[in-house]
């Protein structure tokens, strides 16, 4: 970990970097102390910094003093979370890079004490903000991907069980990846899996008139990045009652969730799952980590809260740990692993459609009602 890394008038708190690749930082962690405060404006302190730090390629997790003071050892295990994720991910990407391109060299470790490698902004990026010159992160860049398709459920036969199910919506999937499909190549136990931790945000700080009040938008966009630091990929109804409980309203309508919706302009991103919000420095077509139900009704989900991406990646798991497990039973084994013990109709027809995605991006491979590892 390396401290006030950066060239310009702005540099990064901390910033970690690959244990496999040292010359190469995989996440940058702020908190809201002297850089914080250093900002112009809100919006370059709360916003743009986030924003722009992401379209260049880095993953920003964030740490609030008054989080720490209430609970430093939640924060802790938040951050060794985000830590974790950032690893896997640059190992992740690392593979695609040697699988797709094994020719190509390895870049050249850049001289102690040089500047990050630059990295080529996006169109219409915000990178010539003067806080943020010399910030480009040192890994380069994941090779491109093809678009991602939307994923539709499978449609599952009045009163089938687990093995029907995912039979019927495999077969269809197998189907898929034979036409072509936009593979995922991970290294086998890459996903990392830990509890659900639920952002810290406390209840009933506000009026619920102040959400719709133009003097507290900027509020609004603080929560709901603190909500993205911690619970990303979010369903946007998950992420609408959390901002709403700040707010002090107990029951989710449609005019707090299009509020929220506004709201996220800038702040998060959208992939092909409907309703289901990214940070700005994840991947939507990568593969997430994993997150275990807790006991608190804060750390558990709707099962059709939980994004398919994230259902996939458990049944990646459950593979890697049964290679050869039949279909009804990796259903099973994969909606116990996010924290869903019955195995109700919605469960099963919301983890057979992560399945099949799971398929159809090639981290599993099914034959004859069996499911295996890719080669």
């Amino acid at each position: 970990v390396h401290h006030q890394v950066g060239c310009g008038a702005y540099q990064l708190d901390l910033a970690v970097a690959d244990p496999n690749q040292p010359d190469h930082y995989v996440l940058a962690i702020e908190h809201d102390g002297t850089a914080y405060a250093s900002a112009g404006s809100a919006r370059d302190r709360d916003r743009l910094r986030a924003q722009v730090l992401g379209e260049l390629g880095w993953r920003v997790h964030r740490i609030w003093t008054l989080d720490w003071w209430a609970d430093p050892e939640r924060e802790i295990q938040r951050a060794h979370a985000a830590i974790v994720t950032a690893v896997a991910a640059s190992r992740q990407r690392r593979t695609q890079g040697a699988r797709r391109s094994p020719e190509r060299p390895a870049p050249p470790r850049a001289a102690e004490g040089s500047a990050p490698t630059p990295r080529a902004p996006r169109r219409g990026s915000s990178t010539s903000q003067p806080f943020l010159r010399g910030m480009e992160p040192r890994a380069a860049p994941a090779a491109e991907r093809p678009p991602s398709r939307a994923v539709e459920p499978p449609p599952a036969a009045a009163g089938s069980g687990p093995t029907d199910a995912v039979a019927a919506g495999l077969a269809d999937a197998a189907s898929r990846v034979a036409r072509g499909s936009a593979p995922v190549r991970i290294a086998r136990n890459a996903i990392p899996i830990g509890p659900y931790l639920a952002a810290s945000v406390p209840a009933g700080r506000r009026a619920p008139d102040d959400l719709y009040a133009p003097r507290h938008l900027g509020e609004v966009g603080k929560i709901i990045e603190q909500v993205l630091a911690a619970e990303a990929p979010i369903h946007i109804d998950l992420l609408a009652r959390r901002v709403a409980a700040y707010f002090g309203i107990g029951r989710l309508t449609q005019r707090v969730t299009d509020q929220v919706r506004a709201a996220l302009n800038g702040r998060g991103r959208w992939g092909d799952e409907d309703d289901v919000v990214w940070r700005l420095d994840q991947d939507p077509a990568g593969v997430p980590p994993v997150r275990v139900a807790g006991q608190g009704a804060s750390a558990r989900r709707e099962i059709h809260e939980v994004p398919l991406a994230e259902v996939a990646a458990a049944a990646r798991i459950v593979v890697e740990r049964a290679v050869g497990i039949s279909a009804g039973d990796l259903v099973r084994d994969a909606a116990r692993l996010l924290g869903f013990s019955r195995t109700t109709e919605r469960v099963v027809e919301r983890v057979t459609s992560g399945v099949r995605l799971a398929a159809e991006r090639e981290l599993i491979r099914i034959d004859g009602g069996r499911a295996t590892l890719p080669d």
